[in-house]
């Protein structure tokens, strides 16, 4: 479905209100659910990212108070199920 390399239209779950936000996939990590002496841990799908647009950077840091800085500071970390929507996808 989704690879490496594709930009893709997000929705941050851990930020209610903050606008759609658009990355570049770098990672996929995938965690197995697993059971622990005391608790159960779920799993998950998600993708280690960067933000691409500087604007969509500065609104997060100002609005929200999100440490991104452009072009440096920008990587993240998003779950699978964040994802909106693919704008351009690598081949």
């Amino acid at each position: 479905m989704h690879k490496k390399g594709d930009i893709v239209l997000v929705r941050l779950h851990s930020t209610p209100g903050a606008p759609n936000i658009h990355v570049k996939l770098l990672k996929k990590e995938i965690i197995k659910e697993h059971k622990g002496k005391y608790i159960n841990f779920p799993g998950y799908v998600g993708w280690h990212c960067i933000l691409i647009k500087k604007n969509e950077c500065d609104h997060l840091r100002k609005r929200w108070c999100i440490p991104f800085e452009f072009p440096n500071n920008v990587d993240t970390f998003v779950f699978e199920e964040e994802i909106i929507k693919i704008i351009n996808k690598k081949e």
